[in-house]
């Protein structure tokens, strides 16, 4: 019975030198080897003792390994530049940006930017538009920039607007968080590697199962720090610039004079001169109106005139023939 629980001290032995070489890591992930031997070896209450106070002794190790590598990373300048330091090529940087910009025409700006983010390298992520009696009166623009061409994406933008109303500006640094989930997954793989050689070295089936799910467990922690690894270093290469194009405000209306209402008309007293006067007035207006119509009249029925002096003439003509008749009659 001796034999085996040597072997189990001499595996933990290992696995804390490891732990403390590596320094880096979660508590929970280094503890999982402790764990599993301890499942492995539970044939024996003496045993399980020991590998209880292995792990405690392996976590309190690891906590302090990852702060002392916490402030190695802080002492040799993993922490965020100072403002307008310049950024090192290493460096993983997040840098995003909102422009709020005026042009005169909505249609030749979005034509312009979307031309300048492909030259750039970049795209065109997002574009909203909006319109109004079928004419764009706004836009917003969302584009995905190498950042390397940050700078001068942002000069061309500030180039073809007529008018930069806002810029704001934002950089993340993630250095620190990249170096620590990079450290996270290679501590990981190592205490993968260690399960997987006690796998191999278990006799017992129930100790491979357990040892199998903590494996597993160990693995999809590594494909997870794996995945916000590869997200911090994809957004990093990226910069995102959003871009609000608007049109100018319409010139203020100048307010119309408001009519000033009517002044009420007082009437004046009556008298006797104003009687005759306004009575004089009238009968030459009648006088005027009926001279206009005969006027008018006699414009109009010009053409009877001959008929009316043919018919005069007829008609004396008869007249002094009758006269005639009536004085030969008188005489005979």
């Amino acid at each position: 019975m001796c034999k085996p629980r040597v072997s189990l001290l001499s595996i933990l032995a290992l696995m804390l030198m490891g732990l403390v070489l590596s320094a880096c890591g979660e508590a929970t992930v280094t503890a999982a080897p402790a764990a599993t031997t301890a499942a492995a070896s539970s044939s024996t209450t003496a045993a399980a003792t020991t590998v209880a106070a292995a792990t405690t002794a392996a976590a309190a190790t690891t906590a302090a390994a990852t702060t002392a590598a916490a402030t190695t990373r802080a002492a040799s300048g993993t922490t965020a530049p100072p403002a307008g330091a310049p950024i090192a090529a290493d460096r993983k940087i997040i840098r995003n940006a909102t422009v709020y910009i005026q042009v005169n025409d909505i249609e030749q700006a979005l034509t312009q930017l979307r031309a300048l983010a492909v030259t750039e390298g970049g795209l065109v992520f997002q574009e909203n538009t909006g319109v109004q009696n079928d004419q764009r009166q706004g836009a917003v623009l969302v584009l995905q920039i190498p950042s390397q061409n940050y700078e001068r994406v942002i000069t061309g933008i500030r180039t073809a607007a007529q008018k930069v109303i806002r810029q704001e500006s934002s950089a993340q640094d993630v250095t620190e968080e990249f170096v620590d989930t990079q450290s996270q997954i290679d501590n990981l793989k190592r205490t993968e590697l260690g399960l997987q050689k006690l796998v191999d070295k278990a006799q017992k089936l129930e100790d491979v199962l357990a040892l199998q799910r903590e494996l597993t467990t160990v693995r999809g922690e590594i494909e997870k720090r794996q995945g916000r690894l590869n997200f911090l270093d994809k957004r990093s290469a990226f910069s995102t610039i959003t871009v609000n194009v608007t049109l100018p405000p319409p010139p203020p209306v100048t307010p119309t004079a408001t009519p000033e209402p009517p002044k009420p008309v007082v009437a004046e007293p009556r008298t006797f001169g104003t009687e005759v006067n306004d009575a004089w007035a009238k009968s030459l207006r009648l006088l005027g109106r009926g001279i206009t119509v005969v006027a008018q009249v006699v414009v109009f029925l010009w053409w009877l005139i001959p008929f009316l002096l043919i018919g005069f003439v007829w008609w004396r003509l008869k007249r002094i023939t009758a006269r005639r008749a009536e004085s030969w009659q008188g005489k005979e």
